[in-house]
Formats: structure tokens, C-alpha cells, sequence
């Protein structure tokens, strides 16, 4: 096993994301750092502790969502390119295989870990936060290590395709989460039944999860009442129960494992479908209904959009929008049937389903050309032809055309909404539009910048979504502060508040018209990875 190990570490010295990951998992803590001193220094009774609570959230969040995908390809990707079956002309069983990736890309997770450690120093300073309160969080984020990569060993054990082991990974993910929260909710119960809430009254259930999500993620300064305004005996117990949590979720991991190891010794070899599956593949993945209609669109498509018909050729590349579409419809219907749509949350749940779908089809746009690099169809649109910007015209057409149903139905209904309600804010509308049109022309940027499907994915979010609203931010305090203003944009001069407000617009349509002109370039050149 440990000739194994020795080659995953000395691979995973090589990649670039393995030190990245640890750079953006600090930053993100510091970001923290910063939003919270600009944002609740002045409130906060024991500054060290909220900071920490804070942090807590951070590395949280980072443990559920990058664990998974770190781990998510380490037994896929040997099986995918062809050696896995090498492994096993060796004396290494299944179990010590699974064991030797687990144990490489768990140590990998915990340098994530290990480089958030030292930030810890400025809560400290800060004063106000005790070493139990450290302890917990230690029990805490140990657990969800465990659950996070026990959900990328079982995603990467049942998948050989890269996609589908981070969409596994992911669903996966979620529901160790849940796992791990009633996990948590429970042992708290019991460790601390006895204290809650008071001698002579039995909690209920909601009481149970309020005050277990309370405890996780210190919502409403639940870490400062306990550590702070309890007894010895009830931290130490709510500190073991963590620790319990976390015990419990070594042994699921441990399980996860064995399970992932009986997995790959009974598939490890590459087998052909079966009748059956090719029965039940031709019954739910054919079209059934309208099929000359279909027939007609797709050949219309072809001789129109060469190049954004192989986007949707397949109905893997159709079934994304399609499901947009009916979810769209569903949700938008059910706002607009509500009259308290305005007072009620109905257009924050909008627009956080537009930001959803942007976020979809910037996964769709930055593996726009993975499918042509792997088998080599891309050199053969190279040589076609068509010129460098009718391929990425062509592309971002087809990307456009497939989830225009999905935004048109939000547009109407947001436009119906204002409408109704004799108010209009067409920045809203704008906005969201600006982001549609150029998501897709970062993504096909990234996608040809970039082998890991993943990488560009990141990349395209943060170049499209975090860098207009950092500019943003920087520009709106120095305004503010320069004009003494404070931070209101109704109260700054006419030309700051046209110039601030237009940042929301101009910089994405400077993004993506400086990204489209250095991915014709790139294509003329050919320079660009097509491995």
C-alpha cells in the first residue's frame, strides 16, 4: 500500500490546484476577517469569539464544498485512464486501494485545514475567545471532514466520467450533510438534556433543532451564551459531543471505504451494456412525442448552427435546459399567483433562482469544448472553414439559444410583477441580462484556458460575478468617503451615482468583450490545451 501512497503524494506535489487550494482557503478567511470589521466591529460584545464564529462558518463551508471535489476523481480518474487494472496485476487488494487514495486525499484536505490554522491568531488577539470554543470547532470541522470525504471516495468509486462523479459528489455531499446535522443535533441532546431549557420543561423537537444549528454554526451568538454564561459541566459536555459526532462520522467514513473497496473489485473492469440497459437507454433517452417536429429542428439547427447544434446533439446537452425550463415555470407561476409577492420574499426567490441558473450555465459554458479536446473534433472544426469568430459565435449562440426559454419566463414574469405593482426598476432587468449575455463567452474562455472542468468553473464565477462586485464595493466606499456621504447612493452627486450605478454594467460588458477578443486570438493562434 505504501508504494501507493508514495505515488499520489509525489502526483499531488505536481498540480498546481493542490497549493492554490490552500491560498483560497486563507483567503477566504481573511475576506471574512475583513467583511466582519467592516461590517459588526463596533457591535460586538467579545469581538475574538464573533470573529471566530465567523471563521467557523468559512472553513465549514470550504470543508463540504471542496473536499467533495478534491476527492471526487481519485479512483475515477484511474479508472478512466486505463489503471486501475494495473493496480490490481499487483498483490494490492481492492481495500488497500481505496485506503491509500483516501488516506493521500484526506492528508491533502487537512493542509487545507492546516493553512487556515495560523489565522486563528487574530481572534486570539482579539480577545474574548476561549480554548473550548476552539475545541468545538476542532470537533465540528473533523467530522465533516470525514462525512465530506467519505461522499468523494463513494462518488469517485461508482463513476468512471468526470461529470457525473462531481454532480454524484455534490448530491452526495448534501445529504452527508444532513447526516452529519442530525448527528449533531442529537448528541447534543443528550449530552446537555439535562440543562435544557429548564429544570421541570420538556423540549420539543423544533426546540432540539433549533438549539443543535444554533450550537453548529453559532447563529444569534449561541457560542458566546454557552462558553460564557454557562457552567464548566456544560461546555465540557457540548465540547465531548462534538467530539462523539466526529467518532461517529470516522466510523462512516471507515464504512464508506469497505463499501467503495467490494465496489471496484466487482467493476473494475470495463463492461459492455447489457441488452437491458440498452432497452431501458432507448426507452427514456429517445424522443417520443413529436419526433418529425424534433426531427426538423435539430436538421434546421444543423445547417443554421454547426457548431452550437453539437451543443445539444445529445440529450445529456438538451436535458440541463429543459429542466431549467420547467423549474422556471413552476417557480414563476407560484410567485406571481401570491399577492404578498412584494412584501412576502417571492422576488428574492426569484432572483436567487436567476443567479442558480447563471451559475448552471457557467458549468455548461466552461466544459463547452471538453467533449471536441478529448475525441479530437476540435482540431477538425480548426481546420473547417469557418473562421475563428464564427466558431465562438456559434458556440455562444447555441449556449444562448438553449436557456433563452428559461430567462425569457423570468424576464415576463419580473416585468408582470413591477407592472402590477406600478413600480419599475429596469437595473434589475438589466443586470441580469448584461450577466447572461457575456457568462457564456467567460466560460468559453476558461474552457480552452483550462483541462479541469472544474478550474474554469471557478475561474468564470469569480472573473464574472466576484470582480464587478469588488470594483463595485472599492468604488462605493471611496465615494462615500470622499464626499463625505456616507454609504447611501441616493445621497452622492448626480455624475457619482450614474458612475457607481454603472459599474454594474460596464465592467461585465468590459469583461466579456476583452475575454472574446483574447479567445479569437487564442483560436488563431492555437493556443490553448487540447488534452
Amino acid at each position: 500500500m505504501w508504494p501507493v501512497i508514495l505515488r499520489e503524494l509525489r502526483a499531488n506535489s505536481r498540480r498546481w490546484t493542490t497549493y492554490w487550494l490552500r491560498l483560497l482557503a486563507a483567503a477566504a478567511v481573511l475576506l471574512t476577517i475583513f467583511l466582519w470589521f467592516e461590517t459588526t466591529r463596533s457591535m460586538a460584545r467579545q469581538p475574538g469569539s464573533q470573529v471566530f464564529v465567523y471563521m467557523h462558518r468559512v472553513v465549514l463551508a470550504i470543508v463540504w464544498v471542496l473536499v467533495p471535489l478534491m476527492m471526487c476523481d481519485c479512483i475515477s480518474s484511474e479508472r478512466r485512464e486505463g489503471t486501475l487494472g494495473l493496480l490490481f496485476l499487483t498483490n494490492l487488494r481492492a481495500r488497500q486501494i481505496v485506503c491509500a487514495k483516501a488516506f493521500v486525499h484526506l492528508l491533502q484536505a487537512l493542509t487545507l485545514w492546516a493553512a487556515i490554522i495560523p489565522i486563528i491568531v487574530v481572534p486570539l488577539l482579539l480577545g474574548g475567545l476561549s480554548w473550548k470554543e476552539i475545541l468545538f470547532s476542532f470537533g465540528w470541522t473533523l467530522g465533516s471532514l470525514c462525512l465530506a470525504a467519505a461522499a468523494g471516495i463513494a462518488a469517485s468509486a461508482a463513476s468512471s466520467n468526470r461529470t457525473r462523479a462531481v454532480i454524484s459528489a455534490m448530491c452526495l455531499s448534501g445529504g452527508f450533510f444532513l447526516v452529519f446535522a442530525a448527528l449533531g443535533c442529537g448528541a447534543l441532546a443528550l449530552a446537555v438534556a439535562r440543562y435544557f431549557p429548564v429544570p421541570g420543561q420538556v423540549a420539543t423537537v423544533d426546540q432540539w433543532i433549533e438549539m443543535g444549528a444554533a450550537l453548529l454554526f453559532g447563529i444569534n451568538e449561541a457560542w458566546t451564551e454557552v462558553f460564557s454564561g454557562t457552567t464548566p459541566l456544560f461546555q465540557n459536555a457540548a465540547v465531548l459531543a462534538t467530539f462523539a459526532v466526529a467518532l461517529v462520522c470516522l466510523l462512516l467514513l471507515l464504512a464508506v471505504i469497505a463499501l467503495a473497496a467490494f465496489q471496484i473489485r466487482r467493476n473494475w473492469q470495463d463492461k459492455p451494456k447489457t441488452t437491458r440497459q440498452t432497452q431501458m437507454e432507448h426507452v427514456f433517452y429517445s424522443p417520443m412525442f413529436l419526433k418529425g417536429l424534433f426531427r426538423r429542428w435539430m436538421r434546421w439547427s444543423l445547417e443554421r448552427n454547426p457548431i452550437g447544434w453539437l451543443e445539444k446533439r445529445s440529450w445529456l446537452g438538451r436535458i440541463a435546459a429543459l429542466i431549467w425550463l420547467s423549474v422556471m415555470i413552476s417557480f414563476a407561476s407560484a410567485a406571481a399567483s401570491y399577492a404578498t409577492v412584494f412584501s412576502g420574499g417571492g422576488l428574492s426567490m426569484l432572483n436567487a433562482l436567476m443567479w442558480m441558473l447563471l451559475i448552471s450555465i457557467a458549468y455548461v459554458a466552461a466544459g463547452s469544448f471538453r467533449r471536441e479536446r478529448e475525441t479530437g473534433a476540435l482540431e477538425l472544426i480548426l481546420v473547417s472553414p469557418l473562421r475563428e469568430r464564427e466558431i465562438i459565435l456559434g458556440r455562444l449562440r447555441g449556449i444562448w439559444s438553449q436557456f433563452l426559454p428559461a430567462f425569457a419566463v423570468w424576464a415576463a414574469v419580473i416585468i408582470y410583477l413591477y407592472s402590477w405593482n406600478n413600480q419599475w426598476e429596469p437595473g434589475v432587468l438589466l443586470h441580469f441580462a448584461v450577466i447572461y449575455l457575456i457568462i457564456p463567452v467567460v466560460g468559453l474562455y476558461f474552457s480552452l484556458r483550462t483541462r479541469a472542468v472544474l478550474v474554469a468553473w471557478a475561474a468564470t464565477l469569480v472573473l464574472t460575478f466576484g470582480l464587478p462586485q469588488l470594483i463595485g464595493t472599492v468604488l462605493y466606499r471611496t465615494i462615500g468617503f470622499v464626499f463625505r456621504s456616507g454609504y447611501d447612493p441616493d445621497l452622492f452627486p448626480g455624475w457619482a451615482k450614474g458612475t457607481y450605478w454603472s459599474t454594474w454594467f460596464v465592467i461585465p460588458l468590459i469583461i466579456g468583450a476583452s475575454l472574446f477578443w483574447r479567445l479569437e486570438v487564442n483560436l488563431r493562434r492555437r493556443s490553448f490545451s487540447l488534452q
